[in-house]
């Protein structure tokens, strides 16, 4: 599709300008792409310049490289369900939802191209699992909480303002004991907007992408 087309040349620019806070779509139109958050477009240049690595410059811009990554945080989606659902019932019940999920429509659709929905998803159900678990453990409390935090960042940095369904949810998990999960949310979200152009950026995605289409 489209969007799948749009978010490969993105990456590839990403490489061939070696500009990684200014994402660039082409000369003529969004030379400098405020659409969307850069995580996938990130993750897509790194896979795209490890198997350049591996196997050369014409295998790493190969049409299959785009459709993999998403494939594989997909893949690992589904095997956060797979152990969640195994803690609350057990292995037919983790196996049943996981084949549910992997025979979704929506989730066989968005995960077989360069698609921001399998990184929104795998990332919010890996904050809420481990938001779930840090609520009943008092050992490692701390620690998950903080995971979940950065898990709800790489959300935000995937697909923007769709991640405050996740946040919400798991700040109503963690009830008052949720210190260690904002400062997981705010740790990259401050990395990212540290250099300047991350704060460029959400300025421009949040004020004119986003309420643009309120």
């Amino acid at each position: 599709g489209m969007d799948s087309m749009t978010y490969g040349a993105v990456a590839k620019n990403i490489l061939a300008t070696g500009d990684w806070l200014t994402l660039h779509y082409t000369d003529q139109a969004y030379n400098d792409f405020y659409q969307h958050p850069p995580l996938a477009m990130w993750a897509t240049a790194i896979m795209m310049r490890a198997i350049e690595w591996i196997a050369g410059p014409v295998a790493a811009r190969a049409d299959w490289v785009l459709k993999l990554l998403p494939a594989l945080v997909a893949g690992i989606g589904a095997g956060i369900v797979y152990v969640w659902a195994r803690r609350i019932r057990g292995e037919w019940f983790a196996f049943l939802a996981t084949l549910v999920l992997l025979t979704s429509t929506r989730f066989v659709k968005y995960s077989k191209g360069l698609m921001l929905d399998p990184f929104l998803a795998t990332f919010s159900v890996a904050a809420v699992y481990m938001s779930v678990r840090a609520a009943a453990s008092a050992r490692a409390r701390g620690g998950l909480s903080f995971a979940a935090g950065t898990l709800v960042a790489a959300a935000f940095l995937s697909k923007g303002v769709f991640a405050f369904a996740p946040l919400v949810l798991c700040l109503i998990i963690l009830r008052r004991k949720s210190f260690p999960f904002l400062a997981g949310v705010a740790a990259p979200l401050l990395v990212w907007l540290g250099p300047g152009m991350g704060l460029h950026f959400a300025e421009r995605y949040y004020v004119e992408h986003v309420s643009g289409r309120l």
